[in-house]
């Protein structure tokens, strides 16, 4: 599939203020699912210089700085993106690979380490309810796991829409069963993590309805499988990621895939954000 994407970010502020230096991750990555046929982007005011290059993950940013005191910015990004994986499921795993967890080597495992380490403490409650042991019956072990712990969240966890940043830890995501995708993409990643699964987050865009234009930006999780490589899962709607889906960035922490970082100097003021996205399938 080929889809047209505008992603228009406005921030307001009541006075002048000073930009320090801005990451944009915006850029969509180019990889064996999806191809970037083009992409501009746009920065009112316009910065003073800006540099472009890849993150320790391998993804695209622009770092741009600025003079002088502004009220407003304005960051737009326009994307023509091919989408071509139809099958989420196109790969065969090494016996090794199928086990839970699957087989590492010893350089795999050195250099996910920080895709492997969990970051909160053991999930009891949620292996009480989701027995990994269960999944063990069928021939491809880690793939019938994921996608059946993809389902399961997104049958037990309300996605709704939350504005604060950062996420709920899922111990209490496993309590108030409701969190937005960023929420339900770290229950599964964490999850992943605690059984031995190498796994992080995704920043990107899904279609979600084609009659409906507007749309957001969207989180997922991927794990890494020897033999297939990082593969998406996407929990708010309970799917292995296709061509629906539309990546930016991704790293083991939410943090690192956030599509604008940067500050400002300024003695009292105060800000407010409009964002929309707007995701059209070309064909």
């Amino acid at each position: 599939m080929i889809y047209s994407i505008t992603n228009t970010t406005v921030y307001h502020f009541n006075r002048g203020v000073f930009f320090e230096p801005h990451y944009l991750r915006l850029y969509p990555r180019n990889d064996p699912g999806q191809k970037v046929l083009k992409h501009s982007i746009s920065i009112d005011p316009l910065p003073t210089g800006y540099s472009t290059g890849l993150d320790v993950w391998g993804n695209s940013f622009v770092l741009a700085w600025f003079e002088g005191f502004h009220s407003i910015m304005q960051i737009k990004s326009t994307s023509k993106v091919q989408t071509l994986r139809t099958n989420p499921f196109d790969f065969v795993l090494p016996g090794s690979s199928q086990g839970i967890p699957p087989g590492l080597n010893h350089q795999e495992k050195t250099d996910l380490k920080s895709c492997l380490t969990p970051r909160f403490s053991r999930l009891d409650n949620f292996f009480s309810w989701f027995d990994p042991d269960t999944c063990k019956r069928d021939e491809n072990h880690v793939v019938s796991l994921l996608s059946q712990l993809t389902n399961w969240i997104f049958e037990h966890v309300k996605l709704e829409q939350r504005w604060d940043t950062g996420i709920i830890p899922p111990s209490r995501l496993l309590e108030t069963r409701q969190g937005c995708c960023r929420d339900l993409s770290a229950l599964f990643v964490e999850f992943c993590r605690q059984l031995g699964i190498a796994s992080r987050f995704v920043s990107g865009y899904q279609e979600g309805d084609e009659d409906i234009l507007e749309a957001e930006l969207h989180a997922w999780a991927e794990v890494y499988l020897p033999g297939a490589g990082w593969r998406g899962y996407d929990p708010s709607h309970g799917l292995a990621v296709a061509d629906r889906h539309v990546a930016l960035a991704a790293a083991p922490d939410l943090e690192n895939i956030m599509p604008v970082v940067g500050t400002y100097r300024g003695n009292e003021a105060r800000s407010s954000m409009e964002h929309s996205v707007h995701m059209k399938r070309l064909r």
